[in-house]
């Protein structure tokens, strides 16, 4: 239930902070955006700012909503839980590239 508050209000913030200060460093040592491992890094943030806000945090409210209403092991719930679940997980990988990519710096 407080997934949908962190996310907008937290981890949502923390992520574009992420991205900018990304972009900063990029551009404060003055080797460009061509390298792939760049690209790759800014993009997977990205990704995941725009997953997060635009799918974790609603749905998680819409899913604590209708806990409310049918109760935990509903289907609905359960399908979309597990939804919620399956999207997390895509996000996750994505962020473990991005670190990947940071710190291999492949050519």
């Amino acid at each position: 239930g407080d997934a949908e508050w962190l996310g907008m209000r937290v981890f949502t913030p923390a992520s574009v902070i992420v991205l900018l200060a990304g972009i900063a460093m990029v551009l404060d040592a003055g080797i460009g955006f061509t390298p792939i491992w760049i690209l790759a890094g800014l993009g997977g943030i990205a990704f995941t700012i725009i997953v997060g806000a635009s799918f974790l945090g609603r749905e998680s409210g819409r899913l604590k909503a209708l806990i409310s209403e049918r109760g935990g092991s509903d289907p609905e719930v359960i399908r979309r839980r597990d939804r919620i679940f399956l999207v997390s997980r895509i996000d996750l990988a994505v962020l473990i590239f991005v670190v990947a990519m940071m710190v291999l710096k492949p050519a």
